[in-house]
């Protein structure tokens, strides 16, 4: 990993959090006496559109769109930009995801999301990143929230000259739904 010890304390205590809250959601009552998890709101249900905003480990960002194809499985499709000023670098990449909603706790849910992305920058060519993320979903209101996701994923770039296992796709983001 290229990252810096800051980073590196940020990124292993979002982690942290959300592997120890993880337990804590994984058996309610609700979700111990019916078969799939609920909704993570009971305003979502299929064909609710969301948008999201993300601040990544590594100081980057995204915005994203979320479609639910039912009340706890969602596409998630993001785009990202990192701007470097020493040294001067950019890059940019597309991202889609597969959200499932695990468990849900009053106002938080629990979600598990695979996902793929593909980007370039200012100093190598393409980037791929296949991994997953498990994130904790705050619900400040039925369609308004706030949440982690700690993600661990593999990246190279079209050469294979690297391979890594990376964490700086971890985020905190805000979410809306429609």
């Amino acid at each position: 990993m290229t990252l810096s010890s800051s980073q590196s304390l940020r990124q292993l205590a979002l982690v942290a959090a959300v592997l120890l809250a993880a337990p804590a959601l994984a058996q309610t009552e609700e979700s111990a006496s019916e078969p799939s998890a609920p909704a993570p709101s009971s305003a979502i249900q299929g064909g609710t559109f969301g948008l999201s905003a993300s601040l990544f480990g590594g100081g980057s960002g995204s915005i994203g769109g979320l479609y639910f194809l039912g009340p706890n499985s969602a596409l998630h499709l993001t785009l990202g930009t990192t701007l470097g000023i020493v040294p001067a670098t950019f890059a940019f990449n597309v991202g889609v995801g597969y959200r499932m909603y695990m468990a849900k706790a009053g106002q938080v849910a629990l979600y598990l999301e695979p996902g793929a992305s593909v980007g370039f920058n200012s100093t190598t060519d393409l980037n791929f990143n296949v991994g997953a993320g498990l994130g904790l979903e705050y619900f400040l209101a039925d369609r308004l929230s706030v949440g982690a996701e700690a993600n661990l994923s593999l990246r190279t770039n079209n050469r294979f000259e690297t391979v890594l296992i990376d964490t700086s796709m971890s985020q905190l983001f805000l979410s809306i739904y429609f």
